[in-house]
Order: C-alpha cells, then structure tokens, then sequence
C-alpha cells in the first residue's frame, strides 16, 4: 500500500539510484535458530535481481547496491555471493552512519536510495532515504502506523518477509517505473540486454565489512 500520492511515488522513483536492503525480516521471516540461520527466497532474489535490471537499463549503469545488518548471516553471505551487491555490512549498530558510508563510497545521497526495512533498528536509516520501502508483518500494526504518521514509510508491503513480501515490493516499484513488462521480456532471452547486464553485474566484487564491537 502506498502510503503517498501516485506522482511523489513516481518522482522518488525516478530520482532513486541506489538501493539498500535490511537482511532478517526483509528476505526472510526473521527467525533465528541455533541450526538455521536466516537464508532467503528464490523469489525475493529474482525480485531484487530484476529491480536492478530496470535501473540497468533506465540508466545505462548498474545501481550501487548493499545490505545493511544488524546480525551476522551466513545466508546473506550465500546471497552476496550468488548476487554480486556492492557491499555487505554485518554487525552494524548504526545503520544511518553506515548508509551515510556506502552512498559517499559509491558517490550518490541518501535521498537517492531506496531503502527496505522492517523494524525499528532501521528507522534510523530510513529517515534520510529517498524512498522508504517497509515490509509488513501483521503482528507489527501499531508499528506500521507509526511509520506511517511520522513519514519513515512510502509503501508497505501486505505480505510479510518470509511469504515474498520483498518480491511484492520490487514488483510494485518495477510497475511504478514502467519497466515490469519490458523487465520480463529481456529475461526470457538468453541473449542481448540481460546477457550484458548479468555479466557487467557478476564482474562486481562484493565488499565485505564486518563491524566488531
């Protein structure tokens, strides 16, 4: 649901050149366990993969891209690996600071990122990004709404991290940009757009950094 007018949806959009993501309870439903550490969801990653893609070809660049967390995940290594983001940030305390470095790292503002989230150690961050993108979880409303209220949520997802909430979104912001059909026809090709995008976005190294406190 978005949660301003369709032109402010599409001017932000328009204005986005990064994106950065919050890892437990946005790729998954958040749950920690001894013997299962938070992992992700094929659907969630073609989401992702696809948002990236439709930037790709609005502006002939890949977006610099990262994941910003509070834990330390194994599964989010997996993803990175597979994925190629920018950077990965584990064990990070201050997510604000922390996108504050990646977008100086990789020369754009915080209000050019689009950022996703799910719980109150990310408010922080979202404040200073140009889009807010909050995945919900209905256990969470008061929360939601006080998102909502005090203007840290530009849409929220109806479905929760774990049951493709992340996928929700990247489609929303694929058909907010005019790109959802055209995404989809390149992907069925083996060849062309998607062959060089894929290719540029796995010559990426991804960055880790690991905070110890």
């Amino acid at each position: 649901m978005w949660h301003i007018s369709p032109t402010e949806a599409a001017d932000r959009w328009a204005n986005i050149k990064g994106l950065v993501f919050d890892w437990d309870g946005v790729f998954n439903s958040g749950q920690k366990t001894s013997n299962s550490p938070s992992g992700f969801f094929e659907a969630d990653s073609m989401g992702v993969n696809m948002l990236r893609f439709s930037m790709w070809l609005k502006n002939a660049a890949l977006p610099p891209t990262a994941i910003i967390t509070g834990a330390d995940n194994p599964g989010a290594i997996q993803w990175a690996e597979r994925e190629h983001p920018n950077a990965l940030y584990s064990k990070v305390l201050n997510k604000q600071k922390q996108l504050e470095v990646f977008c100086e790292t990789y020369g754009i503002l915080p209000n050019e990122v689009a950022f996703f989230y799910d719980d109150i150690l990310d408010l922080n961050a979202g404040k200073i990004a140009g889009m807010r993108i909050q995945i919900g979880r209905p256990g969470s409303l008061h929360f939601q709404n006080y998102c909502v209220e005090m203007g840290l949520a530009d849409f929220t997802t109806k479905q929760k991290g774990g049951d493709y909430g992340l996928r929700e979104a990247c489609d929303e912001l694929l058909v907010l940009g005019n790109a959802f059909e055209k995404v989809i026809a390149y992907r069925m090709k083996t060849d062309g757009e998607y062959s060089s995008y894929l290719q540029a976005r796995n010559q990426i190294k991804t960055q880790y950094h690991h905070q110890e406190h």
